[in-house]
């Protein structure tokens, strides 16, 4: 395989502060090159120099044998280098055949758009990875998952030398995760080269040939895959094995919540479970199962059709997100960029905005001092890594995202957290650190509602699993001797829980 990308020595700096150090990185064609390490360790950054997104302050990017420098993402393209992101932006308010094809549309002899082939187009380019929707479909009306794969179908459109797959599998369900593969592989067959940026470590060793480990901002290593463990990864990636928690909370008998028979009309089904003091349960099952729908039916975001919920042993009405702020819930939501941080305001902004009752003076102004006081005590108790309180949040990386939103809900003094994906798209550090935290907030006498995708994270945090289907609980597991297998076939409706219950 030949060299087609070199990237030596580079070093990028922000206000002073240096994200990159004399960072090298090279891909060959035919090659699936991993790249990982810590969030803020570099890797998106990286990326962006190499396709115009920024400018390096040294060092030299060499594509095909020559010195390049692009200003812009449409030179990189022109160069045959594509990027898929891992927050793919298109036009909500314009259609899927539009989108794909801006720039490029077809034209009739007239100059008008020749709508017949751009369908036809963005029909053929939808099929490659198995996209059923209509290319006249708004953007709007499509799910995360759709959207990220026609991202993929858009890259794959352009025919790249390179493609860069940036985080693309966290809005993925596992039908569109291995289609996702097929076509990588795929790629590699006709010479392509990936650079492939994940978080999830087995998908690495699925399919990788090398793995280049960044760590604040400077390279450890570059291996073949083939070599290594994930033990010996997250080593590399951290410097040191993280202390994995083994122990489960050990909850009071006091039931804190009660749900009885909830149905919404979005999705769920006579809904009844139970939570105690101190006690962490999942909510498990595929992708569409309910999972999400119960947390914003407690959380007061879906309306409750039928049924009741209690709260220390008496009925409450949840008909708002406030409601549930007051009673001591608070929902922390998958989507941390769109829905769980404002993206252009500051840290303390964020952190202080669910609190600016409590900021108050006593004439009503707000108070900046206790504004930067209780922001400064997050960032130091949740061990965020940023360049001052002041700094944007969507210019932290996506773990120290994720401890933001922790940080401002805890400020809200819940005794209850509904937690969705918490450690979606975070390194194996941030991880290590909200499983820790997770487990103080249930020894503090707190209890948790948790929403996992990842099989192993259920099993090592969760007292009881509950695993739902089609918006319905099917079964009930205490987490003693669960296997991945048994939760697994739940998933599918293949076991019988009486042995757990």
């Amino acid at each position: 395989m030949s060299k087609i990308l070199e990237m030596k020595n580079i070093c990028k700096s922000f206000s002073g502060v240096k994200v990159l150090e004399d960072v090298c990185l090279s891909a060959k064609k035919g090659e699936i090159h991993a790249v990982v390490g810590s969030n803020g360790a570099g890797k998106s950054t990286l990326m962006k120099i190499l396709c115009g997104l920024y400018k390096k302050d040294s060092g030299a990017i060499i594509l095909d044998g020559e010195d390049v420098d692009f200003d812009s993402i449409r030179e990189s393209k022109a160069c045959g280098i594509e990027v898929v992101s891992q927050h793919i932006e298109f036009v909500e308010e314009l259609s899927v055949a539009e989108n794909l094809l801006m720039g490029k549309m077809p034209l009739k002899i007239s100059g008008a758009i020749n709508w017949k082939e751009a369908c036809k187009t963005s029909k053929d380019i939808l099929q490659r990875v198995e996209l059923h929707f209509a290319p006249t479909e708004k953007i709007k009306n499509l799910s995360v998952g759709e959207v990220q794969m026609l991202g993929i179908a858009s890259a794959l459109f352009a025919s790249p030398k390179i493609i860069v797959l940036d985080e693309p599998t966290p809005a993925l369900s596992q039908h569109e995760i291995e289609i996702l593969f097929g076509f990588v592989r795929k790629l590699k067959q006709q010479d392509v080269a990936i650079i492939y940026i994940s978080h999830y470590l087995q998908e690495i060793f699925d399919l990788c040939d090398k793995v280049t480990i960044l760590r604040d901002g400077k390279n450890v290593e570059t291996r073949e895959v083939s070599g290594l463990n994930k033990k010996e990864i997250t080593k590399l990636m951290v410097g040191d094995y993280l202390s994995t928690v083994s122990e489960l909370p050990v909850p009071s008998d006091e039931v804190v919540l009660s749900a009885r028979n909830l149905t919404t009309l979005e999705k769920l089904n006579k809904i009844s479970f139970n939570l105690k003091k101190g006690e962490i349960i999942s909510l498990a099952g595929l992708t569409g199962s309910g999972r999400t729908e119960i947390a914003r039916a407690i959380s007061g975001l879906d309306k409750i059709e039928s049924g009741m919920i209690m709260l220390n042993g008496k009925e409450v009405v949840i008909d708002s997100p406030k409601k549930a702020i007051d009673l001591g819930i608070v929902y922390m939501t998958e989507d941390r960029r769109g829905e769980g941080l404002i993206m252009p305001f500051s840290v303390k902004e964020n952190v202080a905005l669910p609190s600016i009752d409590k900021l108050k003076t006593g004439l009503g102004f707000y108070n900046e001092r206790n504004a930067r006081e209780i922001t400064q005590k997050s960032v130091a108790n949740l061990n965020i890594k940023l360049s001052g309180i002041e700094q944007l949040a969507e210019n932290l990386s996506g773990g120290n995202q994720q401890k933001v939103v922790v940080g401002k809900l805890l400020e809200l003094c819940p005794q209850i957290l509904i937690m969705d994906e918490p450690t979606k798209a975070i390194d194996v550090g941030a991880k290590d650190e909200i499983y820790k935290l997770m487990r103080q907030l249930c020894e503090q006498g707190k209890s948790i509602i948790l929403i996992s995708s990842e099989m192993d994270e259920i099993l090592s945090l969760s007292n009881r699993v509950f695993i739902l289907r089609d918006g319905e609980l099917v079964c009930e597991y205490k987490n003693e001797g669960l296997t991945i297998n048994e939760l697994l076939m739940a998933f599918e409706g293949g076991t019988d829980n009486e042995k757990h219950k």
